[in-house]
Order: structure tokens, then C-alpha cells, then sequence
């Protein structure tokens, strides 16, 4: 496990579980953290040290040893999509996100506050996706 923390007081956690990398964000000053990220390549071994990126966009490189070599991954934050029938609030870390979901053909805004009417995405296509600009793609299932 690595930690770190970036200029704008964002915690970065990363570690592996299962074989995979995984990364959280908080920006609560640990207070509590966004959903995790994982990716990138299969890992042997705890990741050796993670940085901020200097970036304008919110990420984390990770440098992890396999065993066999040290090997690179970089992480955006992961949002959290809460769907219901009627309404979707997409979240980073707590705070209300704007975002365009899409799924069943239908496209639904949510506002700065994270909130959208969720009754547009079809329910026969119930897996949609959602990726603002700087963070990883999100899957959701609405009910």
C-alpha cells in the first residue's frame, strides 16, 4: 500500500488486492473517499510508491514492483453513481458531480449538484456508463 497527498489536500490510496491495482481519492482529508479505480497490470507485489501527477487533471501514477519489473500505471478518480427508477446522483467523494450518463440509447445531464432524472435511460438497457471529463470511465446498474 502507498499513500500520498497532492497540493489541494486530496488523499491518494493505492494497493493491490486479487492480483489487480486499485486506487482511492479523497478529498475530505481522509475523512471518507471516493469509489475505488482498478487497473492496469497484473501486480506480485504492493505498489513501491505512488505521486501526484502535475497535471491539470486530478491523478495518480503508481509504480508497481512484479517481481520482474517496476511497472506504471496511472489513475484517474472514480465517481459513484447512486440510480434509482426515477432519479441518478453521481458523486465524488461526497461532493455532487455533473455528468452525462448514457444508456439504452438515451442520454441524462445531472447538474453541478449531481442530480439527474434517471427515467430517460431505458430500463431493457439497465448497464450504462458515465466518464466527465478527468475521471475513469464509471459503470452503474439502474434498478
Amino acid at each position: 500500500m502507498a499513500l500520498g497527498v497532492d497540493p489541494s489536500n486530496r488523499l491518494w490510496s493505492v494497493w493491490t488486492q486479487g492480483g489487480s491495482v486499485h486506487a482511492r481519492r479523497s478529498r475530505s482529508a481522509a475523512h471518507h473517499f471516493g469509489s475505488p479505480t482498478a487497473a492496469g497490470p497484473r501486480a506480485a507485489a504492493p505498489p513501491t510508491s505512488s505521486r501526484r501527477s502535475r497535471s491539470a487533471t486530478a491523478r495518480v501514477d503508481a509504480f508497481v514492483n512484479t517481481g520482474g519489473a517496476i511497472v506504471h500505471q496511472t489513475f484517474l478518480p472514480a465517481l459513484t453513481v447512486h440510480a434509482t427508477k426515477k432519479t441518478v446522483t453521481v458523486l465524488d467523494d461526497g461532493f455532487g458531480v455533473a455528468a452525462t450518463l448514457k444508456g439504452g440509447g438515451h442520454t441524462v445531464h445531472t447538474s453541478a449538484a449531481g442530480q439527474g432524472v434517471a427515467r430517460r435511460l431505458q430500463a431493457a438497457h439497465k448497464r450504462s456508463r458515465s466518464a466527465p471529463a478527468g475521471y475513469a470511465n464509471t459503470a452503474f446498474t439502474k434498478p
